[in-house]
């Protein structure tokens, strides 16, 4: 874990979370989320959903960029709650980085890893060419932003959308990831058969 800390915390020049937020402080768009949603290398703000998010995610990048501060700004929307939601972090820090650091310091090939998602702060992942599973109940906004993505690299086959009709579940959430896997790897199907009593 330090190893990541120190590989990801470079992007931030030795500042945290805590020391990004006052940098943005007088950013009248943004509301900090609660404390537990925020750690070092993390800074999670609350927006408007309707909000123009392409300039707001470009101020906040120019902000940081200025102070020599690498950083990814994701944008996603929590539906439920109708809520814009920011995410920054450290450039490297992404979650397809994130990954790939993880299976190689584990000895993992990545042809037997697969990601799950369901919103933006997901698509780079889902459209980072490791194989991918978008559950059913992602909006269909990010369902096509995530497939013009890999039509634009040709690599449509990386990423399976879950359609709910795998042991007659919907697809949503964790049924589209058993549904996915079972697509990835079909020997998952006869896993959850030996696994049933």
């Amino acid at each position: 874990m330090e190893n990541w800390m120190q590989h990801i915390g470079k992007d931030w020049e030795g500042l945290t979370g805590q020391d990004l937020a006052g940098l943005l402080k007088d950013v009248d768009e943004l509301q900090l989320q609660e404390p537990e949603k925020q750690n070092r290398y993390k800074l999670s703000y609350y927006a408007d959903a309707t909000a123009n998010y392409s300039q707001l995610v470009d101020q906040i990048r120019r902000r940081l960029q200025s102070k020599g501060i690498a950083a990814d700004v994701i944008w996603s929307i929590d539906e439920v709650n109708n809520l814009g939601l920011i995410d920054i972090l450290p450039e490297h820090a992404s979650k397809p980085h994130a990954i790939r650091f993880l299976l190689q310091t584990q000895g993992i090939p990545e042809e037997r890893a697969v990601f799950a998602g369901d919103s933006g702060n997901d698509l780079d992942a889902l459209t980072s060419g490791l194989q991918a599973v978008l559950v059913k109940n992602a909006s269909q906004d990010i369902k096509n932003k995530a497939v013009k993505r890999l039509s634009n690299k040709q690599m449509t086959g990386r990423l399976y959308l879950a359609r709910g009709d795998f042991w007659g579940m919907n697809g949503n959430y964790s049924a589209g990831v058993l549904e996915g896997l079972a697509h990835f790897f079909p020997q998952t199907e006869q896993w959850i058969k030996e696994a049933l009593p």
